[in-house]
């Protein structure tokens, strides 16, 4: 039946985890190539090849920087309170009555995520002009997020589940993309642990009172 070879394709691929490399013979295989059961078994081969060969601490590094990026703002409104924090939308309301931005972007928050994310970069043994991309792209897919909210008639600092998480976490991976040599898995599992760190943290930020919401 069409479910025991998916459960055979499934358990070739369990063995073939201690294989040398991808690709695998084509010999072992139960469909052929060309057929929907054929593709799909060698996309889970593939699958499975291209995580083995994923460079965790390259990834562990990229979350950090996010991280680093996203939290870099917050924490300096903490300390600085409102001093420097001129809104970098300089306080306009745009055709639908709503802020550009929002008054919590603000310019000393990206300025200052730009460069303590290139610093963070630098130490870790990445070069600042990755911490850059980074710092940058991450500061322009959150304000990308807070120009959505605002056009959904959503106040300052609310919550959007993936809005929130995804552009800041996407966007400076795709520029870094050539300069790291990521591929498309490393991409999706920075982002996916990126959103969970992110929903896991902001509850922990908030009980240190670094946060003034949950999220």
């Amino acid at each position: 039946s069409y479910r025991s070879h998916l459960w055979y394709s499934l358990s070739q691929y369990a063995a073939r985890q201690v294989g040398p490399s991808y690709p695998v013979n084509s010999e072992a295989s139960r469909w052929d190539s060309s057929t929907i059961p054929g593709i799909f078994e060698k996309w889970i081969i593939r699958l499975g090849w291209e995580c083995r060969q994923l460079d965790n601490m390259l990834i562990l590094k990229l979350v950090i920087l996010l991280i680093v990026a996203n939290a870099t703002p917050v924490v300096a409104r903490e300390i600085l309170g409102k001093r420097f924090a001129w809104p970098l939308d300089g306080g306009i309301e745009i055709f639908d009555g709503q802020p550009l931005f929002g008054a919590s972007k603000t310019v000393r928050g990206v300025v200052l995520s730009v460069l303590v994310t290139v610093v963070a970069s630098a130490s870790m043994g990445l070069s600042w002009e990755t911490g850059f991309v980074i710092g940058t792209l991450s500061m322009a897919g959150d304000l990308l997020s807070s120009f959505l909210k605002r056009r959904m008639k959503l106040p300052p600092s609310s919550r959007a589940p993936v809005l929130d998480q995804v552009p800041e976490s996407l966007f400076p991976l795709l520029a870094s993309q050539a300069m790291l040599n990521l591929s498309v898995t490393q991409i999706v599992t920075v982002v996916a642990i990126f959103f969970v760190a992110d929903v896991v943290l902001s509850p922990l930020f908030f009980k240190l009172k670094i946060r003034k919401r949950p999220y």
